[in-house]
C-alpha cells in the first residue's frame, strides 16, 4: 500500500508508471506471465508480460521478454527479438521477488535506465569457464520506442543501441560491468515539468 498525501507529488514505482495521489494498491500489484517453448537441443523462444501501473496500457508496454534464441555451441548463443538492456546486476531478476531479501527493491531499480531497460534487436553471448567460475561477454545493438497513443505524461524513443557487457560469476558471487550507448529521442516527462 503507497500513500501520497501532496496533491502535486504523485508516488510512482518507475518512470513508466502512473504516479498514484492518495492511498492505493496498484503501485506495487503486478500480474506475471512467462512462456518459454524449446524447438530443439539448440533453439528455444521466452515471452514475459508483466501486468503493472502503466500509464499508457498499449500492449507493447507490458511485454517485457519476446526473443529467440539460438545455441550455436556450448559457449556461443544468439538471441533476436525483445530482451533486456543488462543494464545493471539485478536486471534480469528486478521483477522476481524471491531474488531479493528486501520487501521493496532499492530505488536504484526503479530509475530511468531500469525503466527503459529492454531493447528491440539481436544479442551475441559469449560464456567461458576460468578458474573461478564462469565469464561471459554480451554483445546487443537495437532501439525500443514506448508507446504513447494520446497526449501522455511520458514520452521517449531510443535507437542505435549498443551494449557492451561482461559478467564474472562464481558459486557466491557475480560482479558486472556494462557500457550502453543509445540516442535518445522524443524524451517527456511531464513530472519534471516547471509550468
Amino acid at each position: 500500500m503507497t500513500h501520497a498525501s501532496n496533491d502535486q507529488l504523485g508516488y510512482r514505482t518507475s518512470i513508466l508508471n502512473r504516479g498514484r495521489f492518495g492511498t492505493s494498491l496498484a503501485p506495487d500489484l503486478l500480474l506475471d506471465m512467462q512462456l518459454s517453448a524449446r524447438f530443439s537441443d539448440k533453439l528455444d523462444a521466452v515471452t514475459q508480460v508483466i501486468i503493472q501501473d502503466r500509464y499508457d496500457d498499449h500492449i507493447s508496454n507490458f511485454v517485457e521478454l519476446a526473443f529467440l534464441r539460438y545455441q550455436f555451441n556450448r559457449n556461443w548463443s544468439g538471441r533476436i527479438g525483445r530482451f533486456s538492456a543488462n543494464s545493471y546486476l539485478f536486471t534480469d531478476s528486478r521483477y522476481i521477488g524471491h531474488s531479493s531479501d528486501w520487501v521493496r527493491a532499492s530505488i536504484d531499480m526503479y530509475l530511468t535506465v531500469g525503466a527503459v531497460g529492454n531493447i528491440n534487436g539481436t544479442q551475441l553471448n559469449y560464456l567461458q569457464d576460468v578458474e573461478l567460475g564462469a565469464v561471459k561477454v554480451s554483445l546487443s545493438c537495437g532501439e525500443n520506442k514506448f508507446y504513447n497513443g494520446r497526449d501522455t505524461e511520458f514520452t521517449l524513443d531510443y535507437s542505435n543501441f549498443a551494449g557492451v557487457t561482461v559478467e564474472l560469476q562464481a558459486i557466491d558471487w557475480r560482479v558486472q560491468a556494462s557500457y550502453l550507448s543509445a540516442t535518445i529521442e522524443n524524451a517527456v516527462f511531464e513530472g519534471n515539468r516547471d509550468d
